[in-house]
């Protein structure tokens, strides 16, 4: 655990670090991460839905859960860093937990039909998988999807998500993976 969190704060910090260059066209100036992450043109997001374990001897429906924040850098690209939960169902012991960085990339400059842009996503980071039958390990994660950011006026909008996540250390001789629609609050 201690690994997680030591990762996600070096995933926070790079990430600020690449805002920050961004920010001010390769400037160099103080760099502060926390104050660049309130100044950082994005949003947090929250989200949740079911998922479907691969390789997880589980049938049931998971949780899924995610929450993160993403920097809006133009209409066409965006960078985050996000948690996932994807956790079992009923007495189902089966989950797969990450940390991650990715990107988003906006296929239209605009709205689709005045409605939402459609978007793919990629990311990589780190996770741990437990099986139903309790076997685990924790090793890189990869992950990928696609998506519609809803329009709206306001600040706070919605993204409809299909996502994918591989966990590539094995689980009992195989690789643990989760497909899952989310609906997500970004604020």
């Amino acid at each position: 655990m201690r690994v997680l969190k030591t990762v996600l704060i070096a995933m926070v910090v790079c990430t600020s670090a690449l805002v920050n260059a961004a920010a001010t066209g390769g400037e160099s100036r103080a760099f502060t991460p926390i104050k660049d992450l309130e100044q950082a043109p994005g949003h947090a997001t929250f989200g949740v839905g079911p998922g479907f374990g691969g390789g997880m001897n589980s049938d049931a429906v998971m949780y899924s859960l995610a929450g993160g924040y993403v920097w809006d850098f133009d209409r066409h690209f965006s960078a985050k860093a996000i948690a996932e939960a994807d956790l079992g169902s009923g007495r189902d012991v089966a989950r797969m937990l990450d940390v991650a960085v990715g990107a988003d990339a906006y296929l239209t400059q605009d709205d689709f039909l005045n409605v939402a842009k459609p978007y793919v996503t990629a990311d990589v980071g780190i996770g741990s998988a437990r099986n139903n039958n309790n076997d685990a390990n924790t090793g890189v994660t990869v992950g990928g999807g696609a998506g519609l950011r809803f329009s709206s006026k306001m600040r706070q909008h919605m993204d409809l998500q299909a996502h994918f996540k591989l966990l590539t250390a094995q689980v009992a001789s195989t690789n643990p993976s989760v497909f899952g629609v989310r609906a997500s609050i970004n604020f």
